[in-house]
């Protein structure tokens, strides 16, 4: 069994150019770029075998999929979305909308304790990582009992993602900016029976 963990594209909330923007669960749509680089990641993944793809419920993971599935033509009958329990993003709290400048004009300290320290840095009106990351580790379990057998994506968001990831290697959590997650990238998981989990693929892209 593989899982195709993939970001969504770009978003309409980084229109500006600010890239640094934290975004988290605030609810905004893929940008026509982002319709572009999903139209494109669907193209890659109709010939991988797919049965289902799994969405986290927030607009930009929706979109992403919904353009996917429309990339599979004669298969498209045959692929379900679904929504993922424990797939979205991240929430930022009082951060979101925000650039990191803006953030660090606002609160300096908090802001470098945040950059030190980020998975055990609780952001106001935010939740601490962990549970968050165990959340999303527990999705996927379920998604892996459900697709023994089966290929399947899921549409997930740049930090959810990051800790998953991270979190497989056995590395700290708050190491997870180490590893990179651009917009529509493909990080595939492969699930042997009686072996742990095997990353092929990390932040993966032909776009």
């Amino acid at each position: 069994m593989k899982v195709y963990l993939v970001r969504h594209g770009h978003a309409t909330l980084n229109m500006e150019g600010a890239a640094d923007r934290f975004c988290g669960r605030t609810d905004v749509p893929l940008s026509e770029r982002g319709r572009a680089q999903a139209r494109e990641l669907g193209k890659v993944l109709r010939a991988q075998g797919i049965s289902r793809i799994y969405h986290s419920g927030l607009q930009r993971s929706i979109q992403t999929a919904e353009i996917i599935l429309g990339e599979f033509s004669d298969n498209r009958a045959r692929v379900d979305l679904s929504l993922a329990e424990g797939m979205q993003e991240v929430p930022f709290g009082e951060w979101e909308g925000k650039t990191k400048a803006e953030v660090r004009s606002l609160d300096s300290v908090l802001y470098e304790q945040w950059e030190k320290q980020p998975a055990s840095t609780v952001i106001p009106g935010a939740r601490p990582f962990l549970p968050l990351y165990e959340a999303a580790i527990a999705s996927l379990s379920a998604l892996k009992g459900l697709h023994n057998q089966e290929n399947i994506v899921v549409v997930g968001h740049s930090t959810i993602n990051r800790l998953i990831l991270i979190g497989l290697l056995g590395a700290d959590l708050n190491k997870y900016r180490i590893i990179r997650q651009d917009n529509c990238a493909i990080n595939v998981l492969e699930f042997k029976e009686g072996s742990a989990v095997t990353l092929e693929k990390v932040n993966w892209t032909a776009l």
